[in-house]
């Protein structure tokens, strides 16, 4: 009721500083100067963070991407340290393979996320082996 009491038009004069127009003007402008106040001490460690990110793409961890295995494999027979850590991680990763594929099948749910996990592990440490062959 008031509602439709206030939008129907009335013929007297409205006074604009009575409605409270001005208030709302500088409240607005006050705001966005709040906003703006924020942004610009934002702009910097966004700006750092996106150098942060683009030198992250830039980085070439991996020759060309990848590197073949029979370079990585030749590489690693040269260096006995690397010989060494490859033989335990491979090591290691078969004991993790055997173990998962050992479970029953009742736990068929939680070996396929195990088998995912290894499978992923694998991937980094290859990826490692990779890295540390081209820092060699």
């Amino acid at each position: 009721m008031k509602l439709n009491s206030a939008l129907e038009p009335k013929h007297q004069c409205l006074n604009l500083a009575s409605l409270g127009i001005p208030d709302f003007i500088d409240n607005c402008l006050k705001a966005i100067n709040e906003f703006r106040d924020i942004e610009k001490k934002v702009r910097k460690p966004t700006g750092m963070i996106e150098d942060i990110v683009k030198s992250i793409e830039e980085a070439q961890i991996l020759m060309n991407g990848e590197v073949q295995y029979h370079t990585f494999y030749s590489q690693i027979i040269r260096n006995p340290i690397i010989t060494r850590i490859a033989m335990q991680i491979g090591i290691i990763r078969e004991k993790a393979s055997d173990k998962v594929n050992n479970f029953k099948d009742t736990w068929e749910d939680c070996k396929k996320k195990l088998t995912c996990y290894v499978e992923k592990d694998q991937h980094h440490c290859y990826t490692c082996q990779c890295y540390i062959i081209k820092t060699q």
